[in-house]
């Protein structure tokens, strides 16, 4: 028997883990540390349940991409981090809400699986959109690839919300 949440839970971790790589593998500290602190926050979040820390993580995670975008890290390992980091939300706020709101031998995988199955389609089709972006631009444009993460973070939002 799992409990409510835990899928959710793990994949929050395993995406935050991902976006913390992609800012570390660029050798720039200081982003991947405040990402760091939004995956710490996204999965206290998800783990209890309580939505403020998922939603703090969830800023503190971009506020790690957008910090990496300042200090000039480029376009591929922005939109990893950034993908990574919306998934990592996503399966946070998703374990959350079910934690909160199902019975504890409530099996709930399935719909945490299909929830991020489906982000990541999402996220993957606004990475690749990015990536085509910046291949067209001779010099990648942080501001394009931000708008594009703001139009990635916008779908997943929508398409969350019409979810069961």
């Amino acid at each position: 028997m799992t409990r409510p949440g835990r899928t959710g839970l793990g994949v929050a971790v395993v995406a935050g883990t991902v976006a913390v790589g992609a800012l570390l593998a660029v050798g720039e500290p200081r982003p991947a540390l405040l990402a760091l602190g939004g995956v710490a926050l996204v999965a206290v979040g998800a783990h209890r349940p309580a939505r403020r820390p998922v939603s703090l993580g969830g800023l503190t995670l971009a506020a790690g991409v957008l910090l990496a975008g300042a200090v000039g890290v480029g376009a591929v390992p922005l939109l990893v981090a950034s993908g990574a980091a919306a998934l990592a939300y996503d399966a946070a706020d998703r374990a959350a809400t079910l934690r909160a709101g199902s019975r504890r031998a409530t099996d709930t995988r399935e719909a945490e699986l299909s929830g991020s199955a489906l982000t990541l389609i999402v996220v993957l089709l606004a990475g690749g959109g990015g990536y085509l972006a910046t291949l067209a631009v001779s010099s990648a444009s942080a501001t394009a690839v931000l708008a594009l993460l703001a139009g990635a973070v916008s779908l997943v939002a929508l398409l969350g919300s019409r979810a069961p």
